[in-house]
């Protein structure tokens, strides 16, 4: 699944921007084991929560691991 199409199933592609505000996503890159992660996270309304995230490759867009939260 490509990171547009994941966008579009949760309700963000029409926003087509990313910004942390509270109807779309910001861009994390975090270094995990000496590799880049790229994910968009989406801001949980429940106080304590995990965000939801999409981790995706930044050179073909498609998504490799999807959180939830919790």
């Amino acid at each position: 699944m490509t990171l547009n199409q994941a966008r579009e199933i949760i309700g963000d592609l029409k926003y087509q921007y990313w910004t942390q505000d509270k109807k779309s996503a910001e861009i994390i890159v975090i270094e995990y084991d000496d590799k880049l992660k790229y994910t968009l996270e989406y801001d949980m309304v429940f106080a304590g929560s995990d965000n939801m995230r999409l981790e995706f490759d930044p050179n073909t867009l498609i998504v490799t691991d999807i959180f939830c939260g919790e």
